[in-house]
């Protein structure tokens, strides 16, 4: 809120307020401290703008008016001007018989005080509380039955003017501090490190924003720093605001919130969440199982795992600790079809929020059950070192299908069609381990498949190496249409990938 003080001088001779007659000398202060004596000119009151600023001037050629000019206020704030009166005359003067009809957004306030008595003074204040943009003029007048020989005569009149003449003038504005964007997620930050994100703070008014302020709150407010926010934004002007996260301990979220303020209550809040962590890389899957692979395979199988850099900083995987490898059966591999010895390249670098994938090949040269272990050293600032374990078996159960696709052809609307397929254990044979079968699946519903009723052995009590299961599978269309589908075999053959086995069908008239 700005105040300022204008300072009117009255002549009072009589008691009645309500006669026209007054002798009237003016004066002013400001918030500056300045005072004029003058009975010359009229008096102009200024307050500058949002910086708070009051300067008090007057002019010629009215003797009798004080202007009071609020300037910009915000939309929903109250400025206030205090108004000085000396009673320069003889009788007492009451300000609180002047009530004038104003426009809504200024006001008059003569609180409690008693007439004013000769030689004394009195005040009143004027507030400015604009709801609309724009200029908004009131005035209203002082009577005194006093004379002042300075004041212009009325027209008409050949007397000297009894009336001092307040005029208040103010623009309201509408203010709007915005942070974009208000919501600012730094994700996953590592512990004892710390995080940098940028904000656009905008002031989209008329006027400048002065003062500004930036404060952090919250529950986790001492872990987030702005960095650079500006003391002040023109008109329409924008600037870059640096926020700093630095997360001192483990806990499920940080939260806090940034409020910026201007000098006049502009206000804009910037949401602010983290999430600390403690090991930068995670690991999935592990342990890494290669399943059943035939002995001496070409190429060898391979398995993948996937490394996560959860943290804000940029981990490297530098190389290989430790690497207990059973019978020389695993290795690191640099692609998804890599065949050994075709190493894996180190170091490799995984940035904040990426990922990497790291492969192994799996070369059994026997028929039996395999295990590893492979401990990778990173840079990760938690010291720790993630450790993969390998499976995998040499030799087992392993499927094979004689269809690689069913085609059925032209079938008309009404009619089924049945194709089987044969599928069989083409692995060799690991101790109480067999080829073991999920009900088969199709998509979409104009396919089916099941099981043979005459199967034998049944395929979901396993198949011994060299038996063969018999899946029915039929095409019933509705309407004349093009299908296409897919039959879904799911076993523990070989690496327990699903086969998919493509259908098709036309439906005719």
């Amino acid at each position: 809120m700005k105040n300022f003080t204008a300072m009117v001088s009255l002549s009072r001779n009589t008691f009645s307020l309500l006669t026209l007659a007054a002798a009237v000398a003016l004066g002013s202060s400001g918030c500056k401290g300045t005072g004029i004596q003058s009975t010359l000119g009229s008096p102009e009151a200024k307050l500058g703008g949002q910086s708070g600023a009051t300067t008090v001037t007057w002019t010629s050629p009215n003797p009798c008016e004080i202007d009071v000019n609020f300037g910009d206020v915000p939309i929903g704030l109250t400025d206030t001007v205090t108004v000085q009166i000396d009673n320069i005359g003889s009788g007492a003067l009451d300000l609180s018989q002047v009530n004038p009809t104003l426009d809504p957004e200024f006001g008059l306030n003569y609180g409690t005080q008693q007439p004013i008595q000769p030689g004394e003074f009195g005040e009143f204040g004027a507030t400015f509380q604009p709801y609309k943009v724009g200029t908004v003029t009131s005035s209203f007048t002082i009577q005194t039955d006093g004379v002042n020989t300075s004041c212009q005569a009325a027209a008409g009149s050949t007397s000297t003017n009894a009336t001092v003449t307040v005029v208040l003038t103010g623009n309201g504005i509408q203010l709007s501090l915005v942070v974009q964007p208000d919501v600012l997620d730094f994700g996953n930050t590592l512990l004892n490190t710390t995080g940098k994100k940028s904000v656009m703070l905008i002031n989209k008014s008329t006027a400048p924003v002065t003062t500004i302020v930036a404060t952090v709150v919250g529950s986790d407010a001492n872990i987030f720093q702005v960095d650079n926010a500006p003391p002040t934004l023109a008109a329409g002007a924008s600037a870059t605001v640096d926020i700093s996260y630095a997360p001192l301990a483990l806990e499920t979220r940080s939260i806090a919130s940034v409020v910026f303020t201007g000098s006049d209550g502009e206000k804009a809040t910037l949401n602010l969440y983290g999430e600390p962590v403690g090991v930068a890389l995670t690991v999935g899957p592990n342990p890494i199982n290669f399943g059943y692979v035939p002995t001496e395979p070409i190429p060898a199988a391979v398995g993948c795992t996937v490394f996560t850099n959860q943290s804000n900083v940029a981990i490297s995987i530098t190389g290989i600790s430790e690497f207990e490898n059973e019978g020389g059966a695993f290795a690191l591999a640099t692609t998804d079809d890599a065949t050994p010895p075709n190493p894996f390249s180190l170091p490799i670098t995984i940035q904040g929020g990426a990922t990497a994938k790291v492969c192994f090949s799996f070369f059994p040269p026997i028929s039996q059950d395999y295990n590893g272990q492979v401990t990778l050293l990173t840079t990760d600032p938690s010291g720790t070192n993630p450790v993969i374990s390998l499976t995998g078996w040499g030799g087992g159960p392993q499927i094979k299908c004689t269809q690689t696709s069913v085609a059925f052809g032209p079938i008309a609307d009404g009619k089924t069609s049945m194709v089987p397929v044969l599928c069989s254990n083409s692995g060799t044979a690991v101790p109480g381990v067999n080829l073991l079968f999920e009900p088969p699946t199709t998509s979409p519903t104009v396919f089916s498949a099941w099981f043979d009723e005459k199967a034998d052995p049944d395929p979901q009590s396993g198949l011994a190496p060299g038996q063969t299961a018999q899946i029915d599978v039929s095409y019933a269309p509705t309407g004349i249409s093009n299908d296409k589908g897919t039959l879904f075999i799911k076993s523990n053959g070989g690496q327990g990938a699903t086969i998919q086995i493509p259908l098709t069908g036309q439906g005719t008239d």
